[in-house]
């Protein structure tokens, strides 16, 4: 029964270090999960973002073709009704082209329709004549054209260009006195034109009102007409950036007195919005991109943070195993030879002296590592000290005679002058230098010799402990005086240690005001430790 317990107590715990085990795997999952979905978010809010520029771009490209129609309507109506047929009703049939001009010129009802004269001609029984049109090849040939065609017209006039390049002509046929057919047009002014598409656009907004509750006027439209020679006669808005242009090329509607020309409207992008009823959503993709990457910032930093607090976690199960260790090596060396004077087991009064050396030397070993353990635990809380100006030689003496007595085959040299005085914490100074000897101890071979020099350097005092061991690396000279901390060579080889010691050292010097450092040296480890002096010494 008791060995089936024990085996369930053993399965117990080995189902809680699986456990404790995966716990950081699965941590460190959901928030690679939490990463994932936050990139998912973003994606969506992408995505969203580019719908609602989707829906403005269709709004900006219906309105841009409703308002082309409107001004479609508007400049063949302007153009076809209240400019070219005014001129061309008011005429008769000319008997020359100088007659015509005057008759143009002199009837006011046709004054502001004339502005769209800028040649006038009449081809009278074949006689072409001209006036304000220069006499070209191209226009020699159109005329012969039409006065070859005997067919009636099927509206009041005609619209025909005379070449690339070439202006627009207007012109109609009309019997004379004697029932001869005339004809007689005019070609068409590119300024008057331009007067008359700007007029069009200025009688009005070309979007119904009731869109964008009438803020969206012609100011908000890009707006360019060309000619079917590809001319620009008319541009409004054309400082603006537009995306989203819509071009309609004209028909022959009013006796084709605009085809050819093309349209160009584009609605400015700032005001789709308030064409869209209800309005775009306002743009937040900036915001959510912040927020995205603030939230993976943070993801990533509790990762870190994670792999950090584990790693100290580790750290601190390796130190409570490795201080096991070490508390139970010197009980067990005092409990040994304890029960052995105890038992009168000793057949030699040498043999109990050697017995009673070794406790001692083993209780002053285990308090060494009590009070290691005790400073430590206290860093967090800042070490109390309480420095004050005292020789520091008959303290380092003490401490290294202690170490020589309790440590067999060890040779430790003072060098140092007997009236140094530093400021300092006794008992801090006690356990900067129990620590640093004990390393020396521990890492250099049996038999070496450890010098301890003090000396006054200007107004500090510096204190070197300088072994005969193997020495540190360059690149671990700092890493040393971690918490923890234990070089490479300590792990591969029975060298026990909590890696304690040195930053033990390190928190008392800097309690009281010095520092401390491995410097270079020929052979083995020299550490130094640097502590206010007295004024005097400076």
């Amino acid at each position: 029964m008791s060995g089936n317990g024990q085996n369930c107590g053993f399965a117990a715990r080995r189902d809680y270090t699986m456990a404790m085990n995966r716990r950081p795997l699965i941590i460190v999952l959901m928030l690679l999960t939490c990463l994932v979905l936050i990139g998912v978010l973003g994606w969506q809010s992408w995505r969203l973002q580019q719908s609602n520029d989707a829906v403005a771009q269709s709004v900006q490209r219906d309105y841009a073709n409703l308002a082309a129609d409107e001004y479609g309507r508007r400049i063949t109506a302007a153009l076809g009704y209240r400019g070219y047929f005014q001129v061309i009703s008011r005429l008769d049939s000319p008997p020359h082209a100088t007659a015509l001009r005057e008759l143009i010129l002199r009837d006011e009802q046709i004054a502001d329709a004339a502005r769209l004269v800028d040649g006038v001609f009449v081809i009278n029984n074949g006689e072409i004549s001209l006036d304000g049109m220069p006499s070209t090849s191209e226009l020699e040939r159109l005329m012969q054209t039409i006065q070859a065609g005997d067919t009636p017209l099927d509206g009041p006039y005609h619209s025909v260009t005379a070449a690339p390049d070439r202006p627009q002509i207007i012109y109609t046929r009309r019997g004379d006195a004697n029932d001869q057919a005339v004809l007689f047009g005019f070609s068409v002014s590119r300024d008057g034109v331009s007067e008359y598409l700007r007029t069009a656009l200025d009688a009005g907004a070309l979007l119904p009102e009731s869109l964008g509750d009438g803020k969206v006027g012609n100011e908000q439209l890009f707006v360019e007409v060309s000619d079917a020679n590809g001319d620009i006669l008319l541009a409004s808005n054309s400082e603006f950036a537009y995306s989203q242009i819509v071009e309609k090329v004209m028909g022959d509607g009013y006796q084709g007195v605009v085809e050819g020309y093309t349209i160009r409207i584009a609605v400015n992008p700032s005001a789709a919005r308030a064409l869209l009823i209800g309005g775009l959503p306002s743009e937040q993709l900036p915001l959510l991109v912040a927020v995205m990457l603030l939230a993976i910032v943070l993801m990533l930093t509790a990762i870190w943070l994670f792999r950090r607090e584990h790693a100290v976690m580790k750290m601190r199960a390796d130190f409570v195993s490795q201080v096991s260790h070490e508390l139970r090596t010197p009980l067990t060396q005092i409990r040994m030879f304890a029960e052995t004077l105890l038992l009168k087991r000793t057949r030699s009064e040498a043999e109990q002296q050697r017995a009673l050396q070794i406790i001692d030397r083993e209780s002053r070993r285990l308090t060494h590592l009590v009070e290691n353990i005790l400073l430590f635990s206290s860093i967090s809380d800042s070490i109390r000290v309480n420095p004050e100006l005292q020789p520091v030689v008959p303290l380092i003496r003490e401490v290294c005679e202690a170490t020589r007595l309790a440590t067999e085959n060890l040779n430790i040299e003072l060098l140092a002058d007997a009236t140094i005085t530093a400021i300092v914490d006794a008992d801090a100074l006690r356990q900067i230098l129990l620590n640093l000897l004990d390393n020396a101890v521990k890492y250099a071979p049996a038999g070496q010799q450890v010098t301890v020099a003090v000396a006054r350097r200007g107004g500090v005092v510096q204190i070197e402990v300088i072994d005969q061991g193997p020495g540190i690396a360059a690149s671990e000279r700092e890493r040393v005086w971690d918490a923890f901390y234990r070089l490479d060579k300590e792990q591969q080889t029975a060298i026990s240690g909590t890696g304690l010691g040195l930053a033990v050292v390190r928190e008392l010097v800097d309690a009281m005001h010095g520092r401390c450092w491995v410097a270079d040296s020929a052979s083995g480890t020299r550490v130094v430790v640097e502590l206010p002096g007295s004024a005097a010494d400076a």
